[in-house]
């Protein structure tokens, strides 16, 4: 039987992490003829996707210069609507799915994938389906249920994430915050990211409005 040609990209910034995603694509017997490209930044991928076809994508969460690649999954859409991305990352938290969901990926799977598995994965978005590997989609379900029986006024801040969420509010950049809460600026950024999730805020202006509505700044 006549393989199918696939064009393929893999946006990660871990030389390793492609090679080992290259190799199983390329390994495992499949329907499947892939000619696979690879960049390690969003800046490439956004370049690479602006000038040529791909048929799928397979972007990496956390890229190069704190860049999350939700991000990235938006600025390719806006150029390229049709583009059908996977999601394909370590983190399992809720959070991660949600924000890459959000952006307009297909899928979400986690980089301990199985061969077999990313091949299926890969099978269903190129027919117009969605694939979660199976953590991330208990851990989707265990949040639903969280949220049908907890209010939106019960919202819970650690001591770090409220002091935060209150520079935040006074207009403070990531760079200034990290530099006042002697923190990396990565961490920073992961607790904007925490935060916009709890309150289920699509940007900073999102998050400051909903926070002044239930008094917490």
């Amino acid at each position: 039987m006549k393989k199918q040609n696939i064009n393929l990209l893999i946006v990660d910034d871990q030389q390793m992490i492609r090679y080992g995603i290259r190799w199983m694509l390329e390994k495992t017997e499949s329907q499947f003829e892939f000619t696979i490209h690879e960049v390690e930044n969003a800046a490439e991928a956004i370049i690479m996707v602006a000038n040529n076809r791909f048929d799928i994508i397979l972007m990496d969460y956390s890229l190069h210069n704190i860049v999350i690649g939700a991000d990235c999954v938006i600025e390719i859409l806006s150029t390229k609507p049709q583009s059908k991305i996977l999601a394909i990352s370590n983190h399992r938290d809720y959070i991660y799915l949600k924000n890459m969901i959000d952006a307009g990926a297909k899928g979400y799977v986690l980089k301990n994938i199985l061969s077999r598995e990313l091949i299926q994965a890969i099978e269903n978005i190129l027919s117009g389906q969605e694939y979660f590997s199976y953590d991330v989609a208990m851990n989707f379900l265990k949040h639903r249920e969280y949220k049908i029986i907890q209010p939106e006024q019960s919202i819970k801040l650690k001591k770090r994430e409220l002091e935060i969420l209150e520079l935040i509010a006074e207009e403070y950049t990531n760079d200034e915050i990290a530099v006042k809460l002697f923190l990396a600026k990565a961490t920073i950024n992961e607790y904007r990211q925490s935060l916009l999730f709890k309150f289920e805020a699509k940007n900073t202006a999102g998050l400051i409005r909903k926070a002044s509505k239930l008094k917490m700044i």
